[in-house]
């Protein structure tokens, strides 16, 4: 990816923690304990809170980071809280009780953490640890500039080994039951339409559909790179892309007895639950929620013509400093921790997507977890992914992408749902889309 900004700005790779423990002295020999009453050695970091806010509850957070923190770090005491209602990071700022790391999203991040004065450009923390965001997958750090709208290279996060690509999951047990060969990596969306007509129909009083998706994540992280609105005017990107895309899953959808589910999520249970769905497109981390006697497997995701060999785009979370916090430098160095290639070759192995460019660590992905044993994990990675959407000229007004997605997913059901062509659907969408910039215009 062209990233002129990370040539220009990013250091070598030296991580030296300014935390760590002295056993010797300058000059080799070993320095006495330090006795009760006595102040700590100079060199010994002094005890510190570090309070952070996520949106995962506390038993997922201690488990996957807090515990880790305590054993690294013995002098940091680690606070948490969960983004609940009462206990939102805007309650916690009108409290006065502002944490100092906080696990953003690309979807919130413009109104909960820049919109509430809480941002911290961390490029004098990358500096003066050294610290190579080019060990980064570079897609995962354009994605935050852009996000944030930083056109001047501002750092606003790092990001965190969870982002979930699409892949498409598969039953083997209804390709084997209905006689249908497996579907294979590399596959085209165009391969699928065939697989989901075979596999499609209603037998035994039951309805069987050949396919399912997570169609709000597929039409938001196109493999286009196609942004909701456009980066340069107010309004809609491309709309004849837009029109390609709806037209390549509404066709899927038209396929009999392949009607859509009433509700996202259950596009997603019609799969793993009621079983009676053959194929599901949908993000990698869901295998998490299939039962251990569902025979499954995954190939890639499936490719349009257009943008071939390239896989979905991909929005991590990212850990982040607040301006406010007076523990930057504890705080950066727990999150380099976090971030380390060790930590992250123990946890991909455990099943989480890796933020760190590094093909060891990608090919360790699912290695220690039993859902993962024997499955095809190479599909989450068999082509590059797409290039994050790009950069919205920050003088434009700002609609948060949460807005938008809901609004470009809403008129994607109404095709599939209320049968509205696909041209008046999107046309209704720019109207939608239209409100909502006048309303940011106008605060």
């Amino acid at each position: 990816m062209k990233n002129r900004t990370f040539k220009t700005v990013w250091l070598p790779a030296v991580l030296a923690s300014v935390l760590a423990l002295t056993a010797c002295g300058a000059d080799g020999s070993k320095t006495q304990q330090t006795k009760e009453g006595e102040a700590p050695a100079a060199n010994e970091p002094k005890p510190v809170e570090l309070f952070f806010y996520t949106d995962v509850t506390d038993e997922v957070f201690q488990a996957t980071w807090g515990e880790h923190i305590r054993q690294k770090f013995p002098h940091v005491t680690v606070k948490h809280q969960q983004g609940v209602k009462g206990s939102r990071i805007e309650d916690l700022v009108a409290a006065g009780t502002i944490p100092d790391v906080m696990r953003t999203q690309t979807t919130t991040i413009r109104n909960e953490y820049l919109g509430l004065g809480l941002s911290y450009d961390m490029r004098e923390l990358v500096q003066k640890n050294k610290l190579d965001l080019d060990r980064f997958n570079p897609v995962y750090m354009q994605r935050i500039i852009n996000e944030t709208g930083a056109a001047g290279g501002e750092i606003y996060g790092l990001p965190i080994n969870s982002p979930s690509p699409l892949v498409l999951f598969y039953n083997k047990d209804l390709f084997d039951k209905f006689g249908v060969p497996y579907p294979k990596d590399g596959m085209s969306w165009d391969d699928l339409l065939p697989l989901t007509q075979q596999l499609s129909r209603s037998e035994g009083g039951i309805l069987y559909r050949g396919l399912t998706t997570n169609y709000m994540s597929v039409l938001r992280d196109n493999a286009w790179s196609l942004p909701i609105l456009n980066p340069n005017a107010d309004e809609m990107a491309d709309v004849a892309k837009w029109q390609i895309l709806f037209n390549n899953l509404k066709r899927l959808y038209e396929v009999p007895n392949n009607t859509i589910a009433a509700t996202l999520n259950d596009e997603l249970q019609v799969f793993y639950k009621q079983r009676t769905a053959a194929m599901y497109v949908g993000q990698i981390n869901q295998f998490n929620s299939f039962p251990a006697d569902l025979n499954w497997d995954m190939v890639s995701y499936p490719q349009l013509k257009e943008t071939s060999n390239k896989l979905s785009q991909l929005t991590p979370p990212y850990w982040s400093i607040t301006r406010q916090s007076k523990h930057k430098d504890e705080a950066f160095t727990v999150i380099l921790d976090l971030l380390s290639e060790d930590l992250q070759l123990a946890q991909a192995k455990e099943g989480k997507i890796p933020t760190l460019a590094d093909k060891k660590i990608e090919q360790a992905f699912g290695q220690t977890t039993p859902a993962l044993k024997g499955k095809n994990t190479k599909a989450v990675f068999y082509y590059p992914f797409a290039d994050p959407t790009p950069l919205r000229k920050a003088e434009l007004p700002f609609v948060p992408l949460g807005t938008q997605q809901t609004i470009l997913s809403g008129a994607f059901e109404k095709v599939v749902k209320q049968r509205i062509d696909v041209n008046t659907a999107l046309r209704d969408a720019q109207e939608l889309l239209k409100k909502e910039l006048n309303t940011a215009k106008s605060k």
